[in-house]
């Protein structure tokens, strides 16, 4: 004796689909075949399944005298409810035993594919059009509407789905953190959208994290995004004096284009609060022979050089906190008449230094790989690390097995103490899950790894 065919019935119990939906109660039609020679006398059959996703509330059927090659219907055999969390797509295995008078059992494997939702999140977009400058970049003092794409790619409606969004980071509030799919159908697509605000006050190019999540019952996804506020200005060398809480800093070239011939350009750079110190940091550097960069610790080209300046070939300058009272750095450049070349990037940034923390930086006599704060951590975490001499840093993140999470640095470095912010994404800017990473940094002769914990 064997299955012959079997089906699910939720005509008169569920939502009449013919199909096993989650958190649905299902009646299974199976009929039994006699593949022998023989007739089977008083046959009967038992359901039974491992699977935890199903529940069998009715296992039992008779199915009497079954002759040679016949088939005998068993509509409504069995009786099963799908548990309320099984996942799409998943096939509940089951076995049907057959037993006639004599004792003798036989037992076919049938199987059964759930529907569920199954919820993803796309991208984030920005509209500013009503309470912004309408840009497209949530900029300080805004309030913008955040719209975060969201797809139910299950097989099953997901009835009273609710997206719901929370900051992660000060001074950018959400006004409406909750949004109202209703019954969210299968294969579709829709859009969260929410109010955020922005402090006046928040530097430009703050790192907002905003967490969404979208919760169907059992089901949900939940992701988090990093939005930029405000976009970092960018500065070309010429003549003039710069408020900046942060700035990229370029050549007379910009960003694509060489310095110029014959070049005689000065330009300060000032805190715009008018109390934190002005740090200079070079990301890359290549000054011909014959120009010279130099740097000067004030308001003027006549205040104190750096150590170190003037500065040319393609050495990066070093890290550099201001230490006059009018919180400035000055930068002054000449190029010659025959030669130009690439030139430099530098990062502007404006922040309070303690006069501990300035004094170890110009004092680093070793590499070194300083613990990540905080640990543990949600979302970001702060990793610091030492270069007594310029060198190629390699610093990585690997998970638990030993698998390659995130290269945070991969380029050579200036002397200096170095801060670089995790936000416990992996190299394709996908969220990591909870538990234990490793972080390894390889400068020169130089290795060491440490542990850190990231929580959600």
């Amino acid at each position: 004796i064997s299955v012959g065919a079997y089906s699910v019935d939720d005509y008169s119990t569920g939502n009449g689909n013919g199909q096993a939906d989650f958190n649905e109660s299902v009646l299974l039609n199976v009929s039994a075949k006699n593949l022998g020679s023989e007739q089977a006398y008083g046959v009967s059959a038992v359901l039974s399944s491992a699977d935890s996703y199903l529940n069998i509330t009715d296992s039992a059927h008779i199915y009497g005298d079954i002759d040679v090659n016949q088939t005998v219907a068993g509509d409504g055999a069995f009786a099963l409810d799908i548990i309320n969390n099984a996942p799409d797509q998943h096939s509940a295995s089951c076995q049907v035993t057959f037993k006639d008078s004599n004792e003798e059992e036989w037992v076919s494997n049938i199987s059964i594919t759930i529907n569920a939702p199954s919820f993803k999140i796309g991208d984030l977009s920005i509209d500013d059009s009503g309470g912004g400058n309408n840009n497209g970049i949530f900029d300080p003092g805004e309030t913008v509407d955040i719209s975060i794409e969201t797809m139910n790619t299950g097989h099953a409606d997901a009835p009273s789905s609710i997206g719901a969004l929370k900051s992660l980071t000060s001074g950018v509030t959400v006004n409406s953190g909750s949004y109202d799919f209703g019954t969210f159908t299968a294969d579709d697509t829709a859009d969260a959208v929410f109010s955020v605000s922005a402090d006046e006050s928040i530097p430009l190019a703050t790192s907002a994290y905003l967490e969404y999540t979208v919760t169907s019952g059992a089901y949900s996804a939940i992701d988090t995004f990093e939005v930029i506020v405000g976009q970092t200005p960018e500065y070309s060398m010429s003549n003039q004096t710069v408020l900046v809480t942060n700035a990229i800093f370029y050549d007379s070239g910009g960003p694509d284009g060489d310095y110029s011939e014959a070049e005689r350009l000065t330009m300060t750079f000032k805190a715009e609060d008018g109390k934190s110190d002005i740090k200079v940091h070079f990301t890359s550097f290549n000054v011909a022979n014959g120009d010279e960069l130099y740097i000067h610790d004030g308001a003027s080209a006549s205040s104190p050089q750096i150590p170190g300046s003037p500065f040319n070939g393609t050495s990066l300058p070093p890290d550099y906190f201001s230490t006059n009272a009018d919180y400035a750095l000055t930068f002054y450049f000449k190029s010659n008449v025959q030669i130009n070349d690439d030139g430099w990037r530098a990062e502007i940034s404006s922040q309070i230094v303690s006069d501990t923390e300035r004094k170890y930086s110009d004092h680093i006599t070793n590499f070194e790989l300083h613990p990540n704060y905080p640990n543990p951590f949600n979302p970001t975490t702060t990793i610091k690390y030492d270069i007594p001499k310029e060198a190629h840093v390699l610093l990585k993140i690997y998970n638990i097995r030993g698998q390659e999470v995130r290269t945070l640095v991969d380029s050579k470095v200036s002397t200096g103490s170095h801060r670089i912010v995790w936000n416990g994404t992996n190299n394709h800017g996908e969220p990591v899950t909870s538990g234990i990473y490793i972080y390894k940094m390889k400068a020169g002769n130089y290795s060491t790894v440490k542990k850190m914990i990231f929580i959600k």
